[in-house]
Formats: structure tokens, C-alpha cells, sequence
């Protein structure tokens, strides 16, 4: 998911960005946007649905590579069944034999053990990460502001210390 956004006092926040450097700006950014990815991530964290505590503990900022003036981050989750959890799964057939006379392994579902082939019922989708970054959006975007000036201060700051 991307952003764009306007804010008051945008454009002038965007010309002191331009000011001190493109190398400076970037970390600014990358510093305010990390920090206003903090509030989807725990809000998603306080969404998911929990069995064992695996996927809330998987839930992680990540932080690329900016490419040219463009920086971005990311909430995900490093566990490999979170999409199921999001998006749901359908009722489908699972075949354990495929081809096999013999069953391969045993399938515990809930307490029952499964051979050969049987049909998964399916289940809803749990969405935790959605919602967590829709309902968040005023936040984040007031957190990179708010961090952004923060940086660009503490820049200002070491600026004039060097000097």
C-alpha cells in the first residue's frame, strides 16, 4: 500500500527537505517514516488472532532500500500461514496419497487424525494487518510529519555544532 499525502505547512516542509542534501533528506525520511510504521504494527499486533503467539511475535517493520528520492517501509509478517489467517482459506480437497496405495502421514485437524484424502472445510479470513493500516492513516501521516520536523531539527542541530 502507498500514500500521498498534503499537509499544512507541506511544501515548506518539502523545500527545507530539498535544502539540506538528498542523502539528508532520505534519512530524515526513512527515520520519521520507520517510526510512523510503529503504529500499524502494534495496532496489528493487538488485532491478531492468537493460538500460540507465533504470528503476533512474526509482525515486523521492514525498511527498504531507498531507490532515488523514493523511501519506503513496510508492515509484514514473517510467518507463512499469516495470509491464511488474513485472507481466509476456501473449502478444498487435500490429497495426501497422490498416487500412493498407502497413506503417506497422519493428519491431526483439531483432534482428528486424517488419512489418505479428505476435505478441508475452510475458514474466514482473521484480517489484522487491513485494518490495522486503514484505521490508522490520520495517525501515521500526523507521526511523519511530526517526526520528520523532529529530524530535520536534530539535523539543523548537528549542522550548527560542526560549524
Amino acid at each position: 500500500m502507498s500514500a500521498k499525502f498534503d499537509f499544512k505547512g507541506g511544501k515548506e516542509l518539502s523545500k527545507m527537505l530539498e535544502s539540506i542534501g538528498g542523502k539528508n533528506a532520505i534519512n530524515v525520511m526513512r527515520g520519521s517514516i520507520s517510526k510512523s510504521a510503529q503504529i500499524v504494527k502494534k495496532d496489528a499486533m493487538s488485532r491478531v488472532p492468537t493460538d500460540t503467539g507465533q504470528l503476533r511475535k512474526s509482525i515486523f517493520v521492514k525498511r527498504s532500500k531507498p531507490r532515488g528520492d523514493f523511501v519506503s517501509v513496510s508492515v509484514a509478517t514473517s510467518d507463512p500461514i499469516s495470509h491464511l489467517i488474513e485472507f481466509g482459506v476456501k473449502r478444498h480437497l487435500i490429497n495426501q496419497t497422490k498416487g500412493a496405495q498407502k497413506p503417506r502421514k497422519k493428519l491431526d485437524i483439531g483432534g482428528d487424525v486424517r488419512f489418505n484424502t479428505f476435505e478441508h472445510p475452510g475458514h474466514p479470513g482473521m484480517p489484522f494487518l487491513r485494518p490495522a493500516i486503514e484505521s490508522n492513516q490520520i495517525k501515521v501521516i500526523e507521526k511523519v510529519k511530526d517526526e520528520t520536523k523532529k529530524g530535520l531539527f536534530r539535523f539543523i542541530d548537528k549542522m550548527k555544532v560542526r560549524k
